[in-house]
């Protein structure tokens, strides 16, 4: 008999981020900050490396300052954060895990941790 690999909760973890993030970025634009309704938003993640390079260029508010609070305020489990570029906004996309297992995206501008859009 075949013994299948034991998976570690973290790797599971980021196993499902990795798939949460690819099948929601039609999603993820849609619900993106617009100025202007013809206007197309172009976003662009960056890598954690460029993250903490940028959240010390710019003294943008710590991402898990963010995420400790809408963990505590949702009752939801955090499961993913990053930092995008949408045009020329920086803003920290938090991904939640509910107990009820939906997924909930928000959205923050990273200079002031202010909520700029929630995809629930």
């Amino acid at each position: 008999m075949k013994s299948l690999p034991l998976f570690s909760c973290c790797s599971l973890t980021l196993l499902m981020q990795a798939m949460v993030s690819s099948a929601t970025v039609a999603e993820d634009l849609a619900s993106a900050p617009r100025s202007g309704s013809a206007e197309r938003i172009e976003r662009i993640c960056l890598s954690a490396t460029s993250t903490r390079e940028q959240a010390t260029a710019h003294k943008l508010v710590q991402p898990f300052q963010i995420i400790q609070r809408e963990s505590r305020q949702r009752g939801a489990e955090a499961i993913g954060a990053r930092l995008c570029r949408w045009n020329e906004q920086l803003v920290y996309e938090i991904n939640l895990l509910r107990q009820d297992g939906r997924v909930i995206h928000v959205y923050f501008d990273a200079t002031d941790g202010a909520e700029i859009a929630d995809a629930r």
